[in-house]
């Protein structure tokens, strides 16, 4: 497990690319079928560069195998809510053939430990109603449900 900086965003390709073919067959109508590999490199370095987000890659074998984007919220009161600071996941992907080895888990894991040290105390995430694989690992991660988004064509 390491800390991914901004020079490592082109070596997201070939794993950002497998989730999203995922999410392209599941939402058409949302997602690209194909990513411009430049342009996801571009975004990502930026990601990564910002103070609050942080990102964690799992390795093996000297190949970047899953990686986890988290960053940190702070948000402020509002009429109904209370500002807090919390962490997000923001994506997490591991390789089609590392899956079902805890590799997601750990990175989790490890973003957690992560987020304590800047003094968070609460993770966040969110995931496509279609993506089991997802549902499962947030359940194992300790994260339960809180708030539902649903949508329809109208």
């Amino acid at each position: 497990m390491r800390v991914l900086v901004p020079a490592d965003a082109a070596a997201l390709y070939p794993l950002i690319s497998q989730v999203q073919t995922l999410h392209a067959v599941a939402m058409p109508q949302r997602f690209h079928a194909n990513l411009d590999r430049r342009e996801m490199a571009d975004h990502f370095a930026a990601w990564l560069g910002q103070a609050d987000v942080f990102a964690l890659g799992a390795e093996r074998h000297g190949a970047l195998v899953g990686y986890a984007v988290f960053e940190v919220i702070q948000t402020q009161d509002k009429t109904f809510t209370k500002g807090e600071r919390f962490g997000f996941l923001h994506h997490i992907v591991v390789d089609r053939d590392f899956r079902r080895a805890g590799i997601g888990s750990r990175l989790i894991e490890a973003g957690k430990r992560e987020l304590r040290a800047r003094d968070v105390i609460r993770l966040e995430s969110s995931y496509w109603g279609f993506n089991d694989a997802s549902a499962a690992l947030m359940r194992r991660a300790g994260l339960t449900l809180s708030e539902v988004f649903v949508e329809g064509v109208i």
